[in-house]
């Protein structure tokens, strides 16, 4: 059975001779029940704290295990992102070789063109040079031909083909 500070206050004992000065008890019993009321209220008052404490608690852990949560979403998307960016790098990287590489292939066809051409345009020049000394050879000999007697050579050819 619980006692309760009302319990105390209202026990009665029974009186016999000799017994205990009913002043004293009843004081007695008084001082108990306060302080057993004063204990009641306390326990009262720590139980609610205690309730309160184990609210903060659970609100402080879920708090942690939010920030447990986002802390680990976060490496997560930053890992996600260093390796998208990495991926993206890696691919803008090999297009970019790529393309270096076409340029320069361009760049070797070009110039072996621009060889060809030159070796072809040295090829024509040299025609060309031989051409007009051939040309300018026979003008020369024509001349000479036409410097020593011009009568001479026109007799000399209608000789030649009337034989």
């Amino acid at each position: 059975m619980r006692l309760t500070p009302l319990d105390v206050r209202k026990q009665e004992f029974g009186r016999q001779m000799r017994g205990y000065d009913q002043d004293e008890v009843r004081g007695f019993l008084d001082a108990v029940a306060d302080e057993y009321e004063a204990a009641t209220r306390e326990n009262k008052e720590l139980q609610g704290l205690l309730s309160e404490m184990k609210q903060k608690l659970q609100e402080f852990q879920q708090m942690e295990s939010n920030l447990k949560d986002a802390a680990v979403n976060a490496t997560k998307a930053a890992r996600d992102a260093e390796d998208r960016s990495s991926r993206e790098a890696d691919m803008l990287l090999q297009g970019a070789r790529l393309e270096s590489e076409q340029i320069i292939a361009d760049s070797r066809r070009k110039h072996q063109q621009i060889l060809d051409d030159i070796a072809r345009l040295e090829g024509q020049r040299r025609s060309f040079i031989l051409s007009m000394k051939t040309i300018l050879r026979n003008q020369v000999d024509l001349l000479e031909l036409l410097e020593n007697d011009p009568l001479d050579s026109i007799r000399e050819q209608n000789n030649s083909t009337d034989e």
